[in-house]
C-alpha cells in the first residue's frame, strides 16, 4: 500500500510540475521575450534521491534551467537532525 501512496504522489508532483511550466511559458509568451528571472540562482533541497524527485534532478542535469538563466542548486537532507 506504501509503494501505491509513493506512486500517487510521483505523478502529482510531475503533473503539478508540468503544469507550472506550462504556466510560466504561457505567461513568458504573454509578456514578451525580454523578462529576467526574478532570482538567478535557487536552492532545492530533497529528503532522498528517488523517483519523487526525479523531473527537478533531470531537468537540472539537462539544462533546463541553466538555459533559462536559473542556477539551481539541489542538496540531499540527511535523516538525522543536528543538534
Amino acid at each position: 500500500m506504501k509503494c501505491h501512496a509513493w506512486r500517487v504522489a510521483a505523478k502529482f508532483l510531475c503533473v503539478a510540475i508540468a503544469a507550472l511550466f506550462f504556466a510560466s511559458s504561457l505567461s513568458r509568451a504573454a509578456q514578451g521575450p525580454d523578462l529576467k528571472p526574478e532570482k538567478s540562482r535557487l536552492e532545492v533541497a530533497i529528503a532522498a534521491t528517488g523517483p519523487l524527485y526525479l523531473p527537478i534532478i533531470l531537468a537540472n542535469e539537462a539544462g533546463y534551467f541553466n538555459k533559462r538563466g536559473v542556477t539551481v542548486n539541489t542538496s540531499v537532507l540527511s535523516a538525522t537532525a543536528s543538534a
